[in-house]
């Protein structure tokens, strides 16, 4: 058998996700490289994140899935005055923000002043997708016997083996365009209202009060964000009675606390401020941060 300091070694060597500090030999890019893509990888991300978030300084916290992901922290805290960390997963259901929320309260060194909650009528969903992610942060020893800390090992070591690395810039906010088209996402949503309805199951509303409540105790502002969605996706919600009164519902139970809908008005108008019809780009976001805290 392999001595035990020759594994903590090999981990504290490659550390895939730094949880031991940055060291120096092994270059950051092949750590990197692994996450350029994960975006959509609830899982490698949620590893990163998790550890970053035990180690921030930061005072106000964002949550949600991929509509939330694209917001500038340096840009939130140019126009906040608060530092942000970003703990947002694309896919991330209503209760999986939920939880990222409790756990972040419990495991940030500072407790947020404010907390930015991103919303999505199509990412209702009561499943779990938060518990998934292993709790490798949570020791040095889970994080040296976590099959998910082998995992990303395994693929810095073969990035490192990779004889050529191309650079990317990946949009995060363009993740579902990757593999659909702009039709095909209208498309999609259209059949779900038409098959399915949308309906909000109650557990839903309770998960949002959760937070609510203890937001008011213990004096954090709690500010509900719901981005711009195309104009064609709001006409599909419309064109159900079913979807269009859960719809309503939905945003009139948001409406008693700090609300900032952003599916109205001259947001939706134009196609070129949208990566695909539930994804606007960036200067999207920064209109948005502006318009929740400028003067």
């Amino acid at each position: 058998s392999i001595p035990l300091w020759l594994v903590v070694l090999f981990v504290w060597i490659v550390d895939p996700v730094n949880y031991f500090g940055q060291n120096d030999i092994i270059s950051p890019k092949y750590k990197d490289e692994v996450f350029a893509d994960a975006n959509s990888n609830m899982i490698k991300l949620g590893a990163k994140k998790k550890i970053l978030l035990s180690k921030t300084d930061a005072t106000s916290l964002l949550l949600g899935d991929s509509r939330v992901m694209p917001i500038d922290v340096n840009d939130w805290n140019t126009e906040t005055q608060y530092r942000a960390f970003n703990f947002s997963f694309a896919g991330c259901y209503t209760r999986s923000a939920i939880a990222s929320f409790f756990y972040a309260i419990e495991h940030m060194p500072n407790k947020p002043s404010v907390v930015y909650l991103g919303h999505n009528f199509w990412g209702l969903s009561d499943r779990e997708r938060f518990s998934d992610i292993d709790d490798i942060g949570s020791s040095p020893l889970k994080y040296v016997t976590s099959p998910l800390t082998w995992t990303l090992i395994k693929e810095v070591v073969l990035k490192m083996n990779t004889t050529n690395i191309a650079d990317k810039q990946v949009d995060k906010a363009s993740a579902f365009n990757v593999w659909e088209g702009w039709n095909e996402i209208i498309s999609r949503k259209q059949n779900q209202v038409t098959t399915e309805h949308i309906r909000v199951q109650p557990i839903i509303y309770e998960l949002i009060d959760s937070v609510a409540n203890y937001c008011e105790h213990h004096d954090i502002r709690l500010i509900h964000v719901y981005p711009p969605e195309y104009k064609e996706l709001i006409a599909i919600i419309q064109s159900d009675s079913i979807t269009n009164a859960e719809y309503q519902k939905y945003l009139n139970h948001l409406s008693q606390y700090e609300f900032y809908n952003f599916n109205q008005g001259h947001w939706i108008e134009s196609s070129n401020d949208f990566v695909d019809p539930m994804h606007p780009k960036a200067h999207v976001y920064n209109n948005m941060i502006d318009s929740i805290f400028g003067d």
